[in-house]
C-alpha cells in the first residue's frame, strides 16, 4: 500500500472584469513536500468557450499569468492568505488535502471550489470568536447590556414579495425595520444595494425603514478601485429608505432606542 499523501493547497480566483465582484477559480495551488510549489489549472476549456466567447484566449491567459504569479509569491512568502496579491487576482485560504494520488486529491479539492466560486476575502482571523461576531451582533450585546427589549427583534424573518427574508433587525410595532452594514476594502456594495432593495419592499408595514452602516478604517471611498458608499447612499435615496453611518456599534444601538424604543 502507498503511503498517504498529504498537501496543502490554495484555490486561485481571477476577477475577468475589475470591480465586477465575479471571481472564478481558475487554479489551484499545491504545496508537496517532496516536489515544492506547483499548481493545476481548473478553468476548462468548453466552460471557457462558453462563457467568455470572443474573450476566451485572453481569460486563459490571464489564468495561466494568475497560477504562475501566486507560485511565485507562495515561493517567495508561504503566509499570503486570502489577499488580493495583484489587480483581479485573488489566492484563498491555506487548507489541507490528503489522498493516495494526486489526482485523487485534485478531485476531492474541485469539488470543493467551483468554477464560479465567491472568494471570502474579507474574513478576518480571530483568536475568539467574539471577534467574528457581525456588526449587527455587537449591536445585539450592547442592547442585551442595557437590558432593551429590542434586543428580542434581531434576526426577524419578514415576507417580501411572497418569500421570507431575515432582516437584521424589524421590531414588531411596525416602527423600524433595519439592516447593518460594513464597508470594507474591496466590500461587495451590491449587497448593501439589494438590502435597500429588500428594506424598500417592507416599507409599508414599517413608519421608518433604514441601512445603518460603518465604514472600516482601511476603507478608501476615494481609492480608483473601490465603489464610494455615496453609491449606496444614492441608491437608499431613490429607494426612500434611510440611510445612516455610524461609529460603533455602540452608536447603532442609540439609534435603534432612538427610532425603535
Amino acid at each position: 500500500m502507498k503511503d498517504k499523501v498529504v498537501l496543502n493547497w490554495w484555490p486561485i480566483y481571477l476577477e475577468p472584469i475589475l470591480d465586477s465582484d465575479e471571481k472564478i477559480c481558475v487554479g489551484v495551488c499545491y504545496e508537496s513536500p517532496l516536489e515544492g510549489f506547483f499548481y493545476k489549472k481548473t478553468l476548462k476549456k468548453s466552460l471557457s468557450d462558453a462563457f467568455f466567447k470572443e474573450r476566451k484566449s485572453a481569460v486563459s491567459n490571464l489564468a495561466e499569468y494568475a497560477c504562475e504569479y501566486a507560485i511565485d509569491l507562495l515561493r517567495k512568502q508561504n503566509k499570503i492568505e486570502g489577499l488580493e496579491v495583484a489587480p483581479g487576482i485573488y489566492l484563498g485560504r491555506k487548507r489541507l488535502a490528503e489522498g493516495y494520488e494526486l489526482h485523487e486529491i485534485h478531485t476531492r479539492v474541485l469539488r470543493k471550489v467551483s468554477f464560479f466560486s465567491y472568494l471570502d476575502f474579507y474574513q478576518k482571523q480571530a483568536v475568539s470568536s467574539e471577534a467574528q461576531k457581525g456588526f449587527a451582533d455587537f449591536v445585539q450585546d450592547h442592547l442585551l447590556k442595557r437590558n432593551s427589549n429590542l434586543a428580542a427583534f434581531f434576526n426577524r424573518q419578514l415576507r417580501v414579495s411572497g418569500a421570507v427574508r431575515t432582516f437584521d433587525f424589524a421590531d414588531k410595532a411596525g416602527r423600524l425595520a433595519t439592516n447593518f452594514y460594513v464597508f470594507q476594502r474591496n466590500s461587495r456594495i451590491y449587497k448593501a444595494e439589494v438590502s435597500c432593495l429588500e428594506l424598500s419592499m417592507v416599507k409599508s408595514s414599517y413608519k421608518k425603514v433604514s441601512l445603518v452602516a460603518m465604514v472600516d478604517p482601511d476603507y478608501n471611498s476615494k481609492a480608483k478601485r473601490l465603489r464610494s458608499y455615496k453609491e449606496v447612499e444614492g441608491v437608499a435615496e431613490h429607494l426612500n429608505v434611510f440611510f445612516r453611518v455610524v461609529e460603533s456599534p455602540e452608536e447603532a444601538a442609540n439609534y435603534l432606542q432612538e427610532n425603535a424604543a
